[in-house]
């Protein structure tokens, strides 16, 4: 199943709407540090001369810098203070996507004892087969498990479109918090590794076969939450960068790159042109009419 327009609007009108006041804090917060960035930019400006030129109409030209400067850093803290805020009310929704994840993808494996039984024997065949490596684990799950058709109804529909974008899109990284989640049932208090050796691995299993369905279900939606915090963090860092990034370029770039080649080459030539002209003008001043 496919985002589709109705399945963001459904996401947006019940999981961002419900929490706005989130948004709005962080449009409010981000808002207030652009005025104070923006301040600080109009006052480095002025005392460095960035917006005065020798040319009146090269003068003229440069003040436009001072709007681009108020929209540009408005704007885009603005942006980066709506991608905060969203970003802060997806991570709250971590724990309900997690068990829709979950739900559609693991948890039918273990709806009985003799299903987690026959699960857990065929992962340790599975270990044995691929040289005990937890990454041929991964590739593993990832067609036997995460390839399986989704079924909708599972939660409320919201989460439901969510988790099976997040399937979709990011299932070697599922697979991947499967295997861990697995392993950690029982191998974490074991020391094992990525790369198993034969005996951890036999040690791992024996503890697995003795771990209830409960505590294998924990211990995979503890991982599946980890990966869903880690992937929405990166989603929401590398947003932000760019819009950083964007600001830098167009807000800061431009004027001081023209500000320094002005400096370099252009003022020197452009004072010594007005100083050409002004004796010009003294001179048609003083001069009387016949």
């Amino acid at each position: 199943m496919d985002i589709t327009w109705s399945d963001f609007w459904s996401v947006f009108r019940d999981t961002i709407v419900p929490e706005s006041l989130t948004v709005i804090w962080s449009l409010v917060l981000y808002g207030f540090i652009g005025i104070l960035v923006t301040i600080l930019l109009l006052v480095l400006g002025s005392r460095y001369k960035m917006f005065t030129r020798v040319n009146r109409y090269y003068n003229w030209a440069v003040k436009l810098y001072i709007p681009l400067i108020i929209i540009g850093t408005l704007y885009f803290s603005l942006q980066i203070g709506l991608i905060r805020g969203i970003y802060k009310v997806l991570d709250h929704e971590t724990l309900p996507v997690t068990h829709a994840i979950y739900d559609q993808t693991v948890g039918r494996a273990f709806e009985s004892q003799t299903q987690k039984d026959a699960y857990l024997n065929e992962l340790k065949g599975v270990v044995a087969e691929y040289n005990y490596s937890a990454e041929a684990l991964v590739a593993e799950l990832k067609e036997d498990i995460l390839e399986s058709s989704v079924d909708s109804g599972l939660v409320d529909q919201t989460k439901n479109a969510v988790a099976t974008w997040v399937i979709d899109s990011y299932k070697e990284d599922i697979s991947s918090a499967v295997v861990f989640g697995i392993l950690s049932a029982g191998g974490e208090k074991l020391g094992v590794s990525a790369q198993l050796s034969w005996s951890e691995s036999k040690e791992v299993m024996d503890v697995l076969m003795e771990t209830d369905a409960a505590q294998l279900e924990n211990a995979i939606q503890e991982k599946i939450a980890e990966m869903l915090g880690r992937l929405l963090h990166r989603q929401y860092a590398g947003m932000r960068n760019a819009s950083i990034l964007m600001w830098a370029l167009i807000v800061l770039l431009v004027p001081i790159l023209e500000f320094w080649i002005y400096k370099r080459w252009l003022e020197s030539r452009l004072k010594l042109r007005e100083a050409a002209r002004e004796p010009k003008a003294q001179e048609a001043s003083t001069e009387t009419p016949l």
